[in-house]
């Protein structure tokens, strides 16, 4: 955890580490909107690209659902030169890692019920 808001979740900043591709990769993110029970997005700055991920919550019978999308946006033209053929190779993985992140949360929601 890098910075803390005194209230709310927007500025709330943190380094995050993944391995893709057998690599580590640790990038910093924060947070820039949020509403309260429904989502909040999260952003990332890393090799020349700008990448925002949402966390959004709704109702659904007597549970909730969680729901992560991912978007990135090439700032560099190295970025757009490399993003379209790179992005069909990402996508099965940041399908992967998103499952896995929705599968975490819900893990340890499920075990404080």
């Amino acid at each position: 955890m890098l910075d803390r808001p005194a209230a709310g979740l927007v500025g709330l900043k943190w380094k995050e580490t993944r391995k893709m591709f057998g690599k580590e990769a640790t990038e910093t993110m924060w947070i820039t909107e949020a509403v309260e029970n429904d989502y909040y997005q999260a952003h990332a700055e890393s090799c020349g690209c700008h990448y925002i991920s949402t966390l959004r919550v709704s109702d659904e019978g007597a549970g909730s659902r969680l729901t992560m999308s991912h978007e990135s946006q090439p700032q560099t033209l190295v970025a757009k030169v490399v993003a379209a053929p790179m992005g069909m190779l990402f996508k099965g993985a940041m399908k992967k890692m998103i499952q896995q992140d929705l599968n975490d949360i819900k893990k340890v929601v499920e075990s404080k019920q």
